[in-house]
């Protein structure tokens, strides 16, 4: 096992990150909705691999807790940043908004219309062809990546209370596209 040290002067090149809810810092990422997820991974190796609790078994108490909150950060970071619907959540709260309250606001009627109507399909997909199973996967995709662009569009506007209508759409959508996913491997 490998000695390591947080205050190791072979590390001293790079400061171990602070303690910070703030991923985009943790890994040295800009504060965007467009990332690299393959540029993302390698950070995370990287970071993981100098910050592993494992590397610190033979130092203090005190630096094995920081190593490993540290790696928690770096664990919950990387899964934040890595999937675009929590990646949504993590930037509106960043930008200050009352995510509770915007779970809150009622739902466009047509859109709660067109969900019904989906998971219906999705009900009927365990009996339904191949045919039928592609097409609804095809429809969902596409009205999942239509929400993601317009997303980004309203961040990049700075409209974060169209951003977070968005996100809120986009849970629901990400729910069914999940469904679809499992309905499909089942069959």
């Amino acid at each position: 096992m490998v000695k390591a040290s947080l205050s190791d002067p072979t590390l001293a090149a790079e400061a171990p990150p602070q303690r910070s809810r703030d991923y985009f810092e943790l890994f040295g990422l800009p504060a965007q909705f467009d990332i690299n997820i393959d540029d993302l991974a390698v950070r995370f190796r990287k970071l993981q691999m100098r910050f592993h609790p494992d590397k610190f078994v033979s130092a203090g108490a005190v630096e094995q807790r920081v190593a490993a909150q540290i790696s928690a950060d770096i664990n919950t970071g990387y899964r934040v940043l890595s999937n675009p619907v929590s990646r949504a959540r993590f930037m509106l709260e960043r930008a200050g908004m009352n995510l509770e309250k915007v779970e809150r606001q009622p739902m466009p009627g047509d859109f709660l219309l067109q969900q019904m109507e989906l998971r219906e399909a999705v009900t009927q997909l365990k009996q339904g062809n191949d045919s039928e199973r592609t097409t609804l996967h095809q429809q969902v995709a596409e009205l999942y990546e239509q929400h993601i662009e317009a997303f980004q569009v309203a961040l990049q506007a700075g409209d974060f209370d169209v951003a977070g209508s968005v996100w809120q759409r986009l849970l629901f959508v990400d729910k069914l596209r999940q469904e679809i996913e499992l309905a499909t491997a089942q069959h």
